[in-house]
């Protein structure tokens, strides 16, 4: 191994790989994770088999069961969930949330906002609130931010800070697939008159 101040820098073999795995079952994790598998000893040079690193990897975790989850306690408050007197019918994940409140997140993980570029993400069983980065708005469909080309924006309200981006997006992305004709014209003018006499100077 190697280290300067809070830097160290290791190097496996299957010993070294053998005693992670035990403390990966010994915690109760969800798996292990390999980068550099291509460094592996896949032709068994070393004399330990091919692939040696890989193999310790499977031969430990195998046969193992992830134990169930323990619940843990959130101090996050929830709203209490209000019942529509008379409806008996499932939310339907594509309707916008109208408001502030939490969603029922027994019935999806995500769910759209009523404003296009948030969106309501559910884990542990409680609704997170989150924004897609500038430009982007949710995409119900694929369940991710995207271009605001990409979603269908007639449920749920464009916020007024990105209405402006929204319009300039379109309209550049709309030149530059069909640029002005009368730029086309110049452009095409001045290759012609360029062939013609080459000792014209173009600007």
């Amino acid at each position: 191994y190697t280290y300067k101040d809070d830097q160290w820098v290791g190097y496996e073999d299957p010993d070294s790989l053998d005693i992670k795995m035990s403390y990966i079952k010994s915690m109760g994790f969800l798996g292990s994770m390999t980068w550099a598998i291509d460094q592996d000893d896949f032709q068994g040079w070393c004399k330990q088999g091919k692939n040696p690193m890989m193999t310790t990897i499977y031969e430990s975790l195998k046969d193992y069961i992830v134990p169930d989850l323990i619940p843990t306690t959130l101090s996050t408050t929830v709203s209490p969930t209000t019942t529509i007197p008379g409806s008996t019918t499932t939310r339907d994940p594509f309707e916008p949330t109208t408001t502030i409140g939490p969603v029922d997140c027994s019935l999806a993980e995500f769910w759209p906002h009523e404003y296009c570029n948030k969106y309501w993400w559910c884990y542990f069983g409680i609704p997170h609130l989150k924004t897609c980065p500038d430009g982007l708005y949710w995409n119900q469909l694929i369940k991710a931010c995207d271009w605001p080309i990409n979603v269908d924006t007639s449920h749920c309200t464009i916020p007024s800070e990105t209405s402006e981006i929204y319009a300039n997006q379109i309209s550049k992305f709309t030149n530059f697939i069909n640029p002005p004709d009368i730029e086309i014209l110049s452009i095409q003018d001045t290759i012609h008159t360029k062939i013609q006499d080459p000792d014209i100077p173009v600007n």
